[in-house]
């Protein structure tokens, strides 16, 4: 008996030798295997890890935490903007209860980077608590989520027919039995973002099919800036921790371009026709560059964002084409053509990367206190796209 089996007959000999009766259905081989469940590790971390392995490991759960709550701002800022509160890091006080409106969040799996990143939209997103659901396999260790009016369940099948955004944080091995579960009830609207390690983009849509996917990919971290930490609210506040964070040093993938592809789905969704969506773009570019005290002038043209016999075929009430985000991230784009052809373009996305997470860039530069901008600057950012997206003007 190897290394592996032995250590399992130990734990729970079932595992390793099972009854003749067992073979009439299939079992769960990691039932009773407490060391491979998903909420194994979710508490302190394992002090035998070396130093500089720890900190890489933060390092990525930070970005994908940072990049996770980047997007569902982004979309939640597309889908209710007198909701922008959220950009100065917080929460309206009493926010009207619409249900045509605001983002549903479903986040399936809920060991350490799935409850750090329930925690983070928790407490960061500008979300609210009934707009945030878990599925797990033992909810009835989520008593904390539930506490604060998380709903938390083992439904994946409802999740996905619920959400919005759907964050996969499973193990590997049980990503073939959720996406089996989960691919016929995944809506046209909902995006499958997933933070499952080594299971590329290619082997996503094999497993789901045609629907909306976003799996960020990332260079190999270095260390941590600043002072090592869990990937909590604190720590998305931190200018240091957040300088590793930016997007155009650590992402292998497009994923400032997806997101903004993202976004127009989101309009397409609300029936914005093309010139209000990419009105509502602009405006976000705008107000990143007046956070960043940056020089004017990222304005997006249709043509950065489709091809020119796309453009030339809008007429003046169309939609933007249902983008494929797989398409995005795995193959050249007008708009990754054009942010690779302008740096001014580039530093502006950064600028909004940051703006969204609320941290000021020069703060990551040379403070340790994030500032924030005056309320007359977002009053009027606020007050630009939600007229934007009303009655069509900037």
């Amino acid at each position: 008996m190897d290394t592996a089996r032995g250590l399992a007959w130990k734990e729970h000999p079932a595992a390793v030798f099972p009854s003749p009766a067992d073979h009439t259905a299939p079992r769960d081989l990691t039932a009773g295997l407490t060391s491979l469940q998903p909420e194994c590790g979710a508490g302190e971390l394992p002090g035998e890890l070396p130093g500089e392995l720890v900190k890489r490991r933060l390092r990525l759960a930070l970005t994908a935490c940072a990049d996770a709550l980047f997007f569902c701002k982004l979309l939640l800022y597309t889908r209710e903007p007198e909701r922008a509160g959220w950009i100065r890091g917080t929460a309206p006080r009493s926010p009207p209860s619409r249900a045509d409106t605001g983002l549903r969040v479903g986040i399936v799996g809920a060991g350490r980077l799935g409850r750090q990143l329930a925690r983070c939209l928790i407490e960061t997103s500008g979300l609210r608590a009934e707009e945030i659901r878990i599925s797990t396999r033992r909810p009835e260790t989520l008593g904390d989520f539930r506490e604060r009016g998380v709903i938390c369940s083992y439904d994946n099948v409802a999740l996905a027919s619920w959400a919005h955004v759907l964050f996969l944080c499973c193990l590997p091995c049980q990503l073939p039995g959720v996406c089996a579960e989960i691919e016929d009830h995944v809506g046209q609207a909902c995006v499958v973002y997933s933070l499952v390690s080594a299971v590329p983009l290619s082997r996503l849509r094999r497993l789901l099919g045609p629907v909306s996917l976003v799996r960020p990919e990332y260079r190999s971290a270095g260390a941590t800036r600043g002072r090592t930490r869990d990937c909590t609210t604190a720590a998305l506040r931190d200018p240091d921790l957040l300088k590793s964070t930016n997007p155009r040093d650590s992402r292998a993938s497009r994923f400032p371009e997806t997101s903004l592809y993202a976004a127009l789905n989101t309009c397409r969704e609300r029936g914005l026709c093309h010139r209000r969506s990419l009105r509502v773009l602009n405006a976000l570019l705008q107000g990143a560059e007046t956070w960043g005290e940056a020089p004017r002038g990222s304005r997006l043209r249709t043509e950065d964002l489709v091809s020119a016999e796309c453009a030339a075929s809008l007429s003046e009430g169309s939609l933007f084409p249902w983008f494929d985000l797989s398409a995005v991230q795995s193959k050249e784009t007008p708009l990754s053509r054009h942010v690779a052809q302008s740096p001014r373009l580039q530093e502006t996305l950064a600028l909004l990367y940051f703006a969204v997470l609320g941290i000021h860039t020069m703060d990551v530069e040379e403070s340790d206190n994030p500032r924030y901008p005056d309320d007359g600057t977002w009053r009027s950012l606020i007050t630009r796209v939600t007229r934007t997206m009303e009655r069509g003007g900037v």
